[in-house]
């Protein structure tokens, strides 16, 4: 059998928003956001049930799809929560709004589970969103370790507590790696891979 070397190219998703600049501090509502789809929310139950000291002072601002609401308070059943949880069902405008609002993000995910394969967006988007973010370093999340904190560090549990630490890490995001997510940037990269498809 003959077999042919294929090359691959990954184009990512372009980003559905401009860039927000980060939120002055003196101008924080200790609000965090967390937005996902609903196959992500029980990792969410497991970190509100371990949230950390640092941030028990924080609203959690939550954004997915109908019926997230109900689906966390069955993962969260008679498991401690010691914060504030607010629910607004997923639409675009909802969610820029509640970026507004929030002075940080947070992701908690799982590198023991299929989510590891999960790609780079709603990290990419919350830096664009301008918000100081603590995440589970995914391996699609790795490339821009310098732009947000580890979840379940010392560093990462400092940033929710005072999101400010984490303004470098947007900053150096929007200023060095938001310009390939830009709708130009992917255009240009389809184009790209689909000349090198036809050799």
């Amino acid at each position: 059998r003959m077999q042919v070397d294929t090359p691959i190219t990954v184009v990512e998703d372009k980003l559905e928003f401009g860039p927000l600049p980060p939120k002055p501090p003196e101008y924080y509502s200790n609000t965090i956001l967390w937005f996902g789809h609903g196959s992500n929310l029980k990792f969410l139950a497991r970190l509100i049930e371990h949230w950390p000291e640092s941030a028990m002072d924080k609203s959690l601002l939550i954004v997915s799809g109908k019926g997230g609401d109900v689906l966390l308070r069955e993962y969260l059943f008679g498991k401690p929560v010691k914060i504030d949880l607010q629910y607004l069902e997923w639409g675009i405008n909802t969610l820029l709004l509640a970026a507004r609002r929030a002075d940080a993000a947070v992701i908690p995910s799982s590198t023991d589970s299929y989510k590891k394969y999960a790609s780079n967006n709603r990290l990419v988007t919350s830096l664009a969103f301008g918000l100081p973010t603590v995440a589970t370093t995914l391996p699609s999340y790795f490339e821009f370790r310098d732009c947000f904190a580890d979840l379940g560090s010392a560093v990462g549990e400092a940033t929710l507590g005072n999101p400010k630490l984490g303004l470098s890490g947007v900053r150096t995001f929007q200023e060095h790696h938001m310009p390939r997510f830009s709708p130009h940037s992917i255009v240009s990269r389809w184009k790209d891979a689909f000349i090198e498809c036809q050799g």
